[in-house]
């Protein structure tokens, strides 16, 4: 094999390994999706399109484990994907955004926070809830 040929057949190779990978992180089309994710997704048909690829994949993970879960836990997530769906851009960000600070938040902070909510008055609770 002359030098030629091995460094053509190496740079077929590595285009082939950017093809795959740029598959990988390609969004996928809901028509693409097995039955069992379009049913665990059902609520998320009509975002999915704009969903890019990062986030369709957080979707299909959760979707993976849908079929394991209790009724009552799949209506529960596919209540959350409906509010999910009908919620603007903006308000996906934020939402997005608290998520992030939740996770930043300690378990024991997280309990000693959940403790002063209660103690306020349910009209305030519920005015805290609305926003």
């Amino acid at each position: 094999m002359t030098h030629t040929t091995s460094t053509l057949r190496a740079a077929g190779a590595a285009l082939l390994a950017l093809g795959a990978l740029a598959n990988a992180h390609a969004q996928t089309p809901w028509e693409g999706l097995s039955a069992a994710q379009r049913s665990a997704l059902a609520p998320m048909q009509q975002l999915w399109p704009s969903l890019d690829a990062q986030q369709q994949q957080q979707w299909l993970t959760l979707a993976r484990d849908f079929e394991h879960k209790s009724p009552a836990e799949r209506a529960t997530l596919h209540e959350r994907m409906n509010e999910w769906a009908r919620m603007t851009p903006e308000q996906r960000e934020r939402a997005r955004a608290g998520f992030g600070q939740a996770r930043s938040v300690s378990e024991q902070e997280k309990r000693a926070r959940w403790q002063q909510y209660q103690t306020l008055p349910a009209d305030e609770r519920k005015r805290l809830g609305a926003q």
